[in-house]
C-alpha cells in the first residue's frame, strides 16, 4: 500500500511539473532507443560464489543464493518525450522494457551423499517496464547537445527467473531453474548524462535500487538492492514552439 500511495504522488508531481514546464517550454522532443548496461546486487545477503543443490524428488536443482554481486550484461528498449526551455531546462518522462541480469559463481553442487567441486555460474533475470520521470539541464559543445538529468524511475517487475549452469570435476552437468519473484515494485534513484549530435544520440546512467528484494522473508540477514549501470542509444524528434506574432 505504501509503494501504491508513493507512485500515486510521483505521478501528480509529474502531471504537475508538465503543466508548469509547458508555459515556457520552447521545444519538444521524442524519442526511441536501446539501452545495454551491467546489473548486480549488493547488500549483505548477497555473495561472489555458491552451490548449486540437486534435488532428490527429481525436481530441478536450484542455487543455494541467487543474489550475486557481480555484474552482468543487461539490455531494452525506451521512449520518451521532453520539453526544453529557452533557458536549456528540460523537463521529461521516459518508459521502456529492460531484461536485468545478475551472475554468480557456482564452485560445488550439493549432492545426497555429500559435496562436490564444480564450475559454473547461475544468473537472475529479471524482465522489467520501466517509468523515468527526470529533470535537468543542458548545455552545448561546439556542434554537439549535452545534458545532465536526474530522477526517481519506477519499475515493475514482472518476474525473477533463475537459471544456472555447473559442471563437477567428473563432468555430470547440472542445471537450475527457479522462479524468484518476491517483490513487484522498485524506485531507483538515477542519473543520466546524455549527448547528442543532430538526431542521434547517446545516453550513459547510474540507477540505485532502494527496495529490498528480500522484505519479506523472516529470519536471518535479509538485505539485497539491485545497482544499475546503463548506456545506449537513441533518435530524437523535434517540434519547436513558434510565439505568435
Amino acid at each position: 500500500m505504501k509503494q501504491i500511495a508513493m507512485s500515486n504522488k510521483l505521478i501528480i508531481l509529474l502531471m504537475f511539473g508538465v503543466q508548469t514546464f509547458s508555459a515556457s517550454a520552447q521545444q519538444t522532443s521524442w524519442n526511441v532507443g536501446f539501452s545495454s548496461g551491467l546489473f548486480k546486487f549488493i547488500g549483505a545477503s548477497t555473495e561472489k560464489t555458491t552451490l548449486l543443490i540437486t534435488s532428490t524428488n527429481g525436481a530441478s536443482a536450484y542455487t543455494n543464493n541467487p543474489y550475486g554481486n557481480n555484474y552482468a550484461l543487461c539490455y531494452g528498449v525506451t521512449g520518451g518525450v521532453e520539453r526544453t526551455s529557452k533557458s536549456k531546462w528540460k523537463f521529461g518522462t521516459e518508459m521502456g522494457y529492460e531484461l536485468r541480469r545478475s551472475m554468480i559463481n557456482v564452485d560445488q553442487v550439493s549432492l545426497r551423499d555429500g559435496l562436490i567441486n564444480a564450475t559454473g555460474k547461475s544468473f537472475l533475470k529479471l524482465n522489467t517496464f520501466n517509468l523515468f520521470p527526470y529533470f535537468g539541464h543542458g548545455f552545448n559543445i561546439n556542434k554537439t547537445s549535452w545534458d545532465l538529468v536526474a530522477g526517481v524511475e519506477m519499475s515493475y517487475i514482472a518476474n525473477a527467473i533463475e537459471k544456472g549452469n555447473a559442471t563437477d570435476i567428473n563432468q555430470v552437468h547440472y542445471s537450475s531453474y527457479r522462479d524468484r519473484t518476491n517483490i513487484h515494485f522498485d524506485w531507483s534513484p538515477s542519473i543520466k548524462l546524455n549527448c547528442r549530435y543532430k538526431q542521434i544520440g547517446w545516453f550513459a546512467g547510474y540507477s540505485a535500487g532502494t527496495n529490498n528484494y528480500l522484505k519479506n522473508y523472516i529470519g536471518g540477514v535479509n538485505s539485497v538492492y539491485g545497482r544499475l549501470m546503463r548506456f545506449g542509444m537513441k533518435w530524437n524528434w523535434d517540434r519547436k514552439k513558434f510565439s505568435k506574432k
